[in-house]
């Protein structure tokens, strides 16, 4: 009986959370007849469903889950076939303001969903969201795949010199071949995924990883608010949008340091320097900050190396990107990693690890399904 009711609380929890999300999706949209059709509060049930992760009926003005499907996938897959059904219900009130009979996948549908950001794809299979990015990628990077992927295998080398000029040499090219891209000003197909676990609080390490992955591997992110339903708890998770290409290696570095960080903090908590009062948050805080640093220099480097004229081209803003953030994100606050900078021996520790680290390939998964995977 108590677990059944521990069940029904978490059940309880998880529909004020998505009627949360409504309305704050409803809130954020700029069209005043796009937000006519979402003004009625439809009802949200969970119940088992055959074949469908999720339906809309309009005569019950009802978005109805799936109850395996709410339990076994993460918050973010759950928003995200919810964002489809609150676009099957906004479509169906506009068919009755425009007198169109089209499908239930048709432009207006479609239209519909690039408004709200939602997937317009159905789906009986569902493909979590960071799994997508590994389907065919169709965004022009195949032609200097090949070329990353040998140098991150050379970054393995024992030799640091080596490994740091194969480092170095990835991202040249990884730049180059995105400035391009940005300067064609072509619609590149820009998606979102999420990354790491839902936080209650936020160390420094958290916002300069976040930090690190926007300046540096050509992605938008931001802190957006999660709930995980199996705590039962409300926190904060990063989500980063851009091509699949970029984010697929902004994940496989995000969870690269991940690891990086535990299996470094692992060994210094068994060697002699390790002191009782040393925390972690300050050692990868140092880790974060060192690598970090070390990309800007790497970054200085390339930007004497090329002709002036072109040099300005490496900070070009991607307007598409910023557009598709926009829309998915009217609202934006910017974050940046405040508050107290430590200065203990751990952080100082982490900042040498940082300095000498090399994003390779070929590092063991620790992460399961969000784990270490380049350019598939």
């Amino acid at each position: 009986m108590a677990k059944t009711i521990h069940i029904l609380t978490k059940e309880h929890d998880m529909k004020k959370e998505l009627y949360s999300l409504f309305y704050n999706i409803r809130d954020d949209i700029q069209d005043p007849v796009l937000k006519a059709c979402l003004a009625k509060k439809p009802s949200i049930i969970f119940k088992d469903m055959a074949g469908h992760l999720g339906t809309y009926s309009h005569s019950l003005v009802e978005i109805t889950l799936a109850t395996d499907f709410v339990k076994n996938y993460s918050w973010f897959d759950v928003v995200d076939v919810f964002r489809h059904e609150m676009a099957h219900m906004a479509t169906d009130f506009m068919k009755e303001i425009v007198g169109t009979t089209e499908t239930s996948h048709g432009d207006l549908f479609n239209m519909v969903c690039k408004k709200l950001s939602a997937d317009p794809a159905a789906r009986t299979a569902y493909v979590p969201l960071s799994e997508r990015i590994e389907t065919d990628v169709n965004d022009g990077y195949d032609s200097i795949k090949a070329k990353v992927e040998k140098l991150f295998s050379l970054a393995t080398s024992s030799n640091k010199n080596e490994a740091d000029a194969a480092m170095f040499k990835a991202h040249q090219i990884m730049e180059k071949y995105n400035v391009d891209e940005i300067q064609e000003n072509q619609d590149r197909g820009f998606n979102s995924i999420y990354l790491g676990d839902v936080l209650l609080k936020r160390k420094r390490a958290d916002r300069k990883l976040y930090a690190l992955l926007q300046d540096f591997y050509f992605v938008k992110c931001i802190w957006v608010q999660a709930y995980d339903f199996n705590k039962g708890k409300r926190g904060l998770i990063i989500e980063a949008s851009g091509t699949k290409s970029n984010l697929k290696i902004a994940q496989y570095v995000f969870y690269f340091i991940k690891n990086f960080i535990d299996r470094e903090w692992k060994k210094y908590r068994a060697s002699d320097d390790y002191f009782p009062g040393d925390r972690k948050d300050h050692f990868a805080d140092g880790i974060v900050r060192g690598f970090y640093d070390k990309l800007e220099d790497q970054r200085d480097q390339a930007q004497e190396e090329i002709d002036p004229g072109t040099r300005s081209l490496v900070v070009t803003e991607d307007t598409l990107l910023n557009e598709y953030y926009s829309t998915r994100h009217p609202h934006i606050v910017n974050s940046s990693a405040t508050g107290f900078i430590n200065r203990s021996q751990s952080y100082y520790e982490g900042l040498d690890k940082g300095k000498s680290l090399t994003i390779n390939k070929g590092v063991e998964d620790t992460q399961g399904n969000n784990g270490l995977r380049l350019i598939a």
